[in-house]
């Protein structure tokens, strides 16, 4: 009876440790095969620095400059520097400092405004 008992014992022992392993075993393949499915991500192509286009020029100069004297007098320069800019960049120059032959309206966001 005794020899059964360590026998079954000894048989159950070996079922685990066969269990086990097997259980270790599909682990790693079962990563293995995750690891294989993962694919990098694929690099985009690589361009090199290109050269920054320089503004165009104006006839008289920079329009910011241009209405930055252009919209001294004024009290809130802000709304009078963005019509002002508006206006230089379609017509290519600012009363006061050179002669300016369309300076009357010009479409900003959207609205007919009046050149200041």
């Amino acid at each position: 009876m005794a020899a059964m008992k360590s026998m079954i014992f000894l048989l159950a022992l070996m079922f685990l440790v066969t269990r086990l392993a097997s259980s270790v075993e599909d682990i790693d393949s079962v990563l293995a095969q995750h690891i294989l499915h993962v694919k990098s991500q694929a690099k985009g192509p690589v361009y090199g620095p290109s050269m920054a286009r320089m503004p165009s020029p104006t006839k008289g100069g920079n329009c910011v400059e241009m209405c930055a004297e252009y919209c001294k007098p004024t009290t809130p320069k802000r709304p009078c520097m963005k019509t002002c800019a508006a206006c230089c960049a379609k017509n290519k120059c600012v009363p006061k400092l050179m002669k300016c032959h369309d300076w009357d309206k010009v479409m900003f966001q959207g609205k007919m405004v009046n050149c200041p």
